[in-house]
């Protein structure tokens, strides 16, 4: 087989990638609506003395997937430098090797990630505080006793470009009473699913026994910059 036809079966592998990582991310989509994870998604895991929670939306599946279409992409090119070559199946060996093995890595990266050194928030089972990592513009972790949790409220973000389009974000936040007696507000992280972000901080009130301030209120809302 050429070269020509071996950079035309890359193009289609390429397709197929990109292809398969629509449907991942679309099956996602559809396995979010018919089965809701808890606390909108976010992943969650307990070890006994304290509840991690990581707040990340992005899944390693995705990663995994977009890291091998790409490669499968930037084989077409490859295989267009290396044209002293018209073996077909080392070149091919090869390629599927770099592809599925990249993609895998990708996906264990992320994934491990993801583990109990990479979480948000912190519930203590035990020491009775809440721990919010270095997150969201924060310097340092900062570590609240349960009991001067006063809220966990949604906030609603609108942002406009240069051009006057308007995008909202949502944005769960923790108020608190620090040792000064001041009430603080700590945002966790920013979603574009209003939905999804009403249902971690309906999550975060039940696990620290806190009722909403007011069932009925609308997120509030303020404007920023893109």
């Amino acid at each position: 087989m050429t070269v020509v036809n071996v950079s035309w079966y890359l193009c289609g592998l390429f397709a197929v990638a990109l292809i398969v990582s629509s449907a991942i991310a679309g099956f996602g989509k559809v396995y979010y609506r018919l089965y809701r994870p808890r606390a909108g998604g976010a992943r969650i895991w307990e070890d006994g003395e304290k509840l991690c929670v990581r707040l990340s939306s992005w899944r390693p599946l995705y990663t995994g997937a977009i890291v091998a279409g790409a490669l499968a992409f930037a084989g077409v090119f490859i295989v267009d430098c290396g044209r002293g070559s018209n073996s077909f199946m080392p070149v091919m060996l090869t390629a599927w090797t770099v592809i599925i093995g990249g993609g895998l890595m990708a996906y264990l990266y992320h994934h491990f990630r993801l583990g109990p050194d990479g979480c948000d928030v912190v519930i203590g089972t035990f020491g009775n505080h809440v721990t919010i990592l270095g997150t969201q513009g924060r310097k340092e972790t900062i570590v609240v006793p349960r009991e001067k949790v006063i809220s966990i409220e949604v906030e609603k973000i609108e942002k406009r470009d240069s051009d006057g389009d308007v995008s909202y974000r949502y944005v769960p936040i923790v108020a608190f009473a620090d040792k000064a007696g001041s009430t603080q507000r700590e945002r966790l992280v920013e979603w574009c699913n209003e939905s999804r972000t009403e249902e971690l901080a309906a999550w975060l009130r039940e696990r620290l026994r806190i009722e909403p301030a007011n069932k009925d209120a609308s997120p509030t809302t303020t404007v920023e910059p893109l």
